[in-house]
């Protein structure tokens, strides 16, 4: 009997393995990434005396958390940006500065949908995110946009939508 139920807990881990992490896996893992690029950020506006940011750049920390998809094919939606490249730290410091405009717009905010979107650079993972609240109402949504590379999700673009007529003004 402990034999049966030695292969069966095999074999069920074998399919786990086989066919990935389940949507609400998959939607906890990309939160938490999004929750740890927001401290990152968080991080980058509450410390301006950051040494190594004086040297090498504002958001070279975040630069492990975001998708190269620059003109480099062997690189594109497969790897990291790496801040030292030129072009990987306009596209981190570009996706810095979205994040910190989010981030100086509110700190409440509340996760929507999580969507997936299947391309030919893989399965994106959307994740809705809610912020910007005024008189108990959201006034924005973002959605980002993020690819699993290797065990990693790394986000890959950011959308930002007003959800009133007034803009979110």
């Amino acid at each position: 009997m402990k034999s049966k139920i030695l292969i069966l807990v095999v074999l069920l881990l074998t399919v786990n393995v086989s066919f990935g992490q389940s949507k609400s896996s998959r939607k906890f893992s990309v939160q938490k990434t999004y929750i740890d690029i927001m401290d990152i950020i968080n991080q980058i506006s509450t410390n301006p005396d950051d040494e190594k940011a004086k040297v090498v750049g504002k958001y070279y920390s975040l630069a492990p958390y975001i998708l190269y998809m620059g003109k480099d094919d062997v690189r594109h939606c497969l790897a990291e940006c790496a801040y030292e490249k030129e072009e990987d730290k306009k596209r981190t410091d570009k996706l810095g500065l979205i994040l910190t405009d989010i981030v100086n717009l509110s700190s409440d905010y509340e996760f929507g949908d999580f969507s997936f979107l299947d391309t030919p650079e893989g399965k994106w993972h959307i994740l809705e995110i809610y912020f910007d609240k005024r008189n108990n109402e959201y006034q924005k949504k973002a959605e980002f946009a993020f690819l699993k590379v290797k065990s990693y999700y790394l986000l890959g673009s950011i959308e930002i939508k007003n959800l009133t007529d007034d803009g979110g003004q």
